[in-house]
């Protein structure tokens, strides 16, 4: 009998996301030092600014106007009351993001002062 092993997915703005398995981040833990099991899940942002697909994990390899540019997108889903009517997905995953990418800078700023 053959067995298959299914990929996990996801679906965000109606587009399926199937977890890479070469990938460091596998299920819900990275190899990354410093990284939170529940920040590494596979959580993606379709950014405008970046003109790319970001993943939750990815925020800490960005450089610091890259960051800025997430938080300044980010910032703008989450303060729109029409965002979390018309996309509660993507609302909740700015929030995700926003929150993250505003640890990420202060810490940065923390270890250059």
């Amino acid at each position: 009998m053959l067995a298959l092993k299914l990929a996990t997915a996801s679906i965000l703005n109606g587009n399926i996301y199937v977890a890479n398995p070469l990938s460091p981040i596998v299920g819900s833990h990275s190899t990354e030092p410093g990284v939170p099991p529940q920040e590494s899940q596979d959580r993606w942002f379709k950014s405008d600014l970046l003109r790319r697909e970001v993943n939750l994990s990815e925020l800490y390899e960005l450089s610091q106007s890259e960051v800025d540019l997430l938080m300044a997108e980010t910032a703008t889903i989450r303060s729109d009351p029409d965002s979390s009517r018309n996309n509660r997905g993507k609302f909740v995953v700015a929030g995700y993001f926003l929150e993250l990418a505003k640890i990420i800078s202060d810490r940065r700023a923390n270890q250059s002062s």
